[in-house]
């Protein structure tokens, strides 16, 4: 029953290694591969133009033209690799590219020096030399956008970051007291009643509003005689 198992499985995977190199074969006989680098007429690299299959009236011949609307971009250094379906019998026929609007004739040789078709026949290697110079503002459209989506959110986070520290520094309004040369706490401004003070009797920091309370709690201090006291102490602050 192993023995079975075993001629079922090798039965299976030489049909698939069978079949895939048979794909593989197919595949470079369709496949036709154009490697190239172009540059303006500066003699600078063009980068970021569309290079595509021109099938308009007398360009690519018509048997070629399944490849119409096929395109690439040139990268940084003004090459690209272009991926065309090209059969068997198409030798001599004339593709022509459309690369930033100017025509580039070439003939397709399939079979090589020696005359045979091979897979090494599919794949050239061309260079393209316009006759103008190519425009950069799509370049400095797509480097400003760059710029703006890393120096905006940049600059937001700093300004945001900075009105947090403001806000958490502390302010001379805002103090309750400072201490004096002889240990006492004096008031820190908010007019009679705002802010601290120090009581006659123990010295203890208090607050203005409550000098009254505490002299009649702690020190038992009748109220009347309190809420003069605690109206003495401010008002000579006052002074």
């Amino acid at each position: 029953m192993k023995r079975v198992y075993l001629i079922f499985a090798m039965a299976i995977l030489g049909v698939w290694v069978f079949s895939n190199s048979v794909g593989a074969e197919h595949t470079w006989e369709h496949r036709y591969t154009i490697k190239g680098e172009v540059s303006e007429l500066s003699g600078d690299s063009a980068s970021g133009v569309k290079v595509e299959v021109d099938c308009s009236e007398g360009a690519t011949d018509p048997s070629l033209c399944d490849n119409a609307g096929e395109s690439v971009k040139t990268g940084l250094s003004g090459k690209f690799t272009l991926q065309l379906h090209v059969d068997a019998g198409r030798d001599g026929n004339v593709l022509v590219l459309l690369i930033d609007g100017q025509q580039f004739n070439h003939t397709l040789d399939l079979t090589g020096s020696d005359g045979v078709a091979g897979a090494e026949d599919r794949e050239v290697e061309l260079k393209f030399a316009l006759d103008h110079d190519i425009s950069k503002t799509d370049f400095y459209v797509i480097a400003f956008l760059f710029l703006a989506t890393i120096i905006a959110p940049t600059i937001y986070f700093v300004m945001k970051f900075r009105s947090k520290s403001r806000g958490s520094s502390p302010s001379s309004k805002g103090k309750k007291g400072v201490s004096g040369s002889d240990g006492r706490f004096s008031a820190g401004g908010g007019g009679k009643l705002g802010g601290m003070t120090s009581c006659p009797r123990c010295d203890v920091a208090v607050k203005k509003s409550n000098l009254a309370g505490h002299l009649t709690k702690v020190h038992t201090v009748s109220k009347s005689k309190a809420e003069e006291i605690a109206s003495e102490v401010l008002d000579s602050q006052l002074d």
